[in-house]
């Protein structure tokens, strides 16, 4: 029955051509924790076949505390923020600081974040740099640093599914 409500409804559900303009996702591990980042593309349906994720670009930092006591008023702040495109040397407009508080994920884990929304990058190789700092409630956390992650291209291309396209890919 199922399999008849679906046919009726998805006329035209063969399977697409995704194409993801993607890039890695450099780690950091540090004492104290880790630095993630992530470039991630918006998804664009092209046509009746064919869908792309790519530009604009969304990056994503994730700070993550192995341990922490408390993470009330425990703020991380970046500054000398830079992103720039290592194939032309460009530099790609973004702020030059930003903060984020620490919260307590349901895992137990600790957790900061910062978005930076809307980068229309070039398919090229990236590479962020910020010195990062945090204040007196975060407890013991490395000294400011200088930090260095690069996102490297990572083109895939696959066939998805009209279910692939309803759950996000």
């Amino acid at each position: 029955m199922l399999s008849i409500i679906v046919a009726l409804f998805c006329t035209g559900c063969g399977l697409k051509i995704h194409k993801n303009y993607e890039f890695s996702e450099p780690e950091i591990s540090l004492i104290s924790g880790s630095i993630r980042a992530k470039l991630r593309g918006t998804m664009l349906r092209v046509d009746d076949v064919t869908s792309v994720s790519g530009a604009p670009y969304e990056m994503l930092l994730w700070f993550k505390l192995n341990s922490a006591s408390h993470v009330g008023g425990c703020i991380i702040s970046l500054t000398e923020m830079a992103l720039k495109n290592t194939e032309t040397g460009d530099l790609v407009s973004i702020p030059k600081s930003a903060t984020a508080a620490f919260r307590q994920k349901a895992d137990g884990s600790f957790i900061a974040s910062i978005s930076v929304k809307n980068l229309n990058l070039l398919y090229s190789d990236h590479e962020m740099s910020f010195v990062y700092s945090s204040n007196d409630d975060c407890g013991p956390i490395e000294l400011s640093s200088p930090i260095t992650m690069r996102f490297s291209k990572d083109y895939s291309e696959r066939e998805i599914s009209f279910w692939d396209t309803l759950m996000g890919v």
